[in-house]
């Protein structure tokens, strides 16, 4: 769901165009200062700024350990009632034809102690809704661009050893789609260029599609819509212009949607699915010389622009997540501009109104990290992303309280 295009922290361009693309990342910019944008109605609440230092988990208390203890003998033991054909203490063969829940997947362990995605930007991040596996794909760090895939299971990062994956890019969009049971990924950038293939991985292989779609294009947001069966992709950058298209993926082909009205055209914005609005929402953005401090709403015809009481400041390459337990909508982090740094706040969309969440301890400020759901775990799970002086391979759990370090 992530995508950035960073042409940026390469420094390379994707040639000649029209109008500057995204700023690139001022390597030696200050940490901001978290902040609200007040709107017309009036000014928002005061709320407590969010820890701007680096930061760990909490220390985890070792229990104790007790020495063995005598034991005495024990009373008399009343077996318990078994079927007749079946003799006392013996153990019934499991049944063949039962079904066995596999284990949840969620990633407990990464780099630098576990094997896991290296350090990069910019990648883009689902879950596989059977087992809740994290599915990882590409990315870039400096002028290395990734094209592997990675999976979770039982805890620990895996990469895949494919017959054949996507070309390496970054700022793809891509979006879980658990009817047909499969990621897509769609467009995204190289270093000189920009894509408009689209691709599906069910897991176990990738396959192109010979489909016609949205322009090429790097820097587009896209979701599943539950409530439609379908994913949206909305805008993104054509090498020459910013758009304000809405696409949808219905697992056969793309349709493009043309609603009376829009957001404005704009890159690096996020999308989520609201489960308990059935909309999808967007919040932020890049254009021109300026970033986005405006929320949407999509219900599969119409986009409407909320106005909500309180905002986080604009900023743009922020990570979403939506968080079904808490039905809310999160971001975390993001950037507000040339020379200005990253950002490490917290907020939640409950439908009509922001809030920003005083968290402990937080992630250190970031731009273009991956964040997902993840349900065995109940939280969400950030990875990675690039802090203006470096590349991140960290992944830290939010789980509406706290920030913690997953590893």
């Amino acid at each position: 769901m992530r995508a950035v295009s960073r042409l940026l922290l390469s420094g390379i361009l994707l040639g000649a165009c029209a109008e500057p693309f995204v700023p690139t990342t001022d390597l030696g910019a200050q940490v901001a200062d978290d902040g609200v944008t007040p709107t017309d109605e009036g000014t928002p609440p005061d709320v407590a700024d969010a820890d701007g230092s680096e930061t760990v988990g909490p220390d985890v208390p070792v229990a104790d350990v007790q020495p063995p203890q005598e034991v005495a003998d024990a009373p008399d033991v009343v077996e318990p009632d078994v079927a007749a054909d079946v003799p006392v203490g013996d153990t019934p063969a499991p049944d063949a034809d039962a079904q066995v829940e596999p284990p949840p997947a969620f990633v407990a362990c990464g780099p630098p102690q576990c094997p896991g995605p290296s350090a990069r930007t910019s990648q883009a991040m689902v879950v596989r809704a059977a087992d809740e596996a994290v599915i990882y794909f590409g990315g870039v760090a400096f002028s290395d661009l990734y094209d592997d895939t990675w999976m979770t299971a039982d805890g620990f990062w895996e990469k895949l050893d494919l017959d054949a994956q996507p070309p390496a890019r970054f700022d793809h969009g891509m979006a879980w789609d658990p009817v047909r049971k499969e990621a897509v990924v769609f467009g995204g950038a190289t270093l000189s260029s920009v894509l408009g293939d689209t691709w599906r991985f069910d897991g176990e292989a990738w396959a192109q599609v010979d489909s016609p779609g949205p322009g090429a294009r790097t820097s587009p947001a896209m979701t599943w819509d539950d409530a439609r069966k379908e994913i949206v992709l909305f805008g993104g950058w054509n090498q020459l212009t910013y758009t304000d298209e809405t696409w949808v993926w219905d697992g056969k082909a793309w349709q493009e949607r043309t609603p009376g009205d829009a957001p404005s055209p704009r890159v690096v914005h996020e999308l989520a699915y609201d489960a308990k609005h059935e909309r999808v929402v967007l919040f932020g953005g890049w254009a021109g010389f300026f970033p986005k401090d405006d929320t949407w709403t999509w219900d599969g015809q119409t986009w409407t622009e909320q106005d909500p009481k309180a905002t986080p400041n604009a900023r743009f390459d922020h990570g979403t997540g939506y968080d079904p337990i808490r039905e809310v909508t999160v971001i975390f982090g993001g950037q507000t501009g040339i020379g200005v740094g990253a950002m490490n706040d917290t907020w939640e969309w409950d439908g009509s109104n922001w809030t920003h969440i005083p968290t402990d301890h937080a992630p250190s400020p970031r731009i273009a990290h991956g964040l997902v759901w993840v349900p065995a775990k109940g939280a969400l799970l950030l990875v990675g992303g690039w802090d203006g002086a470096q590349y991140s391979s960290d992944g830290w759990w939010y789980d509406g309280g706290d920030w913690t370090s997953a590893w």
